[in-house]
């Protein structure tokens, strides 16, 4: 009898379960998956005339000239992910604090772009990185795609990488 009773309403309630488990939406996630990239792989001069102040190494792209030079990047876009945020190295080579400034411009020239301008101050031979984070930045929305950077990179100031993290739907 009790066979009998768990084989006629346990059974296929347990598959029911299993059917709706495989199936419902609460087992989908958002996956976090970051890029990041080397500097001579993804930046260059604007314009050919800079390109003699700057000098391409494994390390990054460094700043031989006296004066700033300005430095685009243009980063990885998953068009299927949320970018989340967006963030770029940098290494002081001088024997002074230096100021580095980036413009983050999103979304493509025919639907609008929208830029984030971000400083940073770098103490003596040391290193830090620029974060554009889209909770602080887009309220909490992600960055639009085909995202660029553009950084004005002083003198004896190494850009070494750039990287982006997205949000993946996922189940």
């Amino acid at each position: 009898m009790v066979v009998k009773y768990a084989s006629k309403f346990w059974l296929p309630g347990v598959a029911a379960v299993l059917v709706l488990a495989a199936s419902h939406p609460a087992s989908a996630a958002y996956n976090y998956r970051s890029i990041r990239q080397k500097a001579v792989a993804s930046c260059q001069a604007p314009l050919p005339v800079y390109d003699k102040q700057l000098r391409k190494r494994p390390g990054g792209i460094v700043n031989e000239s006296s004066v700033p030079v300005y430095v685009a990047c243009g980063l990885p876009t998953n068009v299927f992910a949320d970018t989340r945020q967006v963030d770029v190295q940098f290494t002081n080579l001088s024997n002074t604090p230096v100021t580095i400034v980036c413009t983050l411009a999103t979304g493509d020239n025919t639907a609008g772009a929208t830029s984030y301008v971000q400083s940073l101050m770098i103490p003596t031979a040391s290193w830090s990185a620029i974060t554009f984070d889209a909770l602080e930045y887009n309220d909490d929305q992600p960055f639009e795609d085909d995202a660029g950077l553009s950084c004005k990179l002083p003198p004896n100031v190494e850009l070494n990488s750039t990287g982006v993290t997205f949000y993946e739907w996922s189940n």
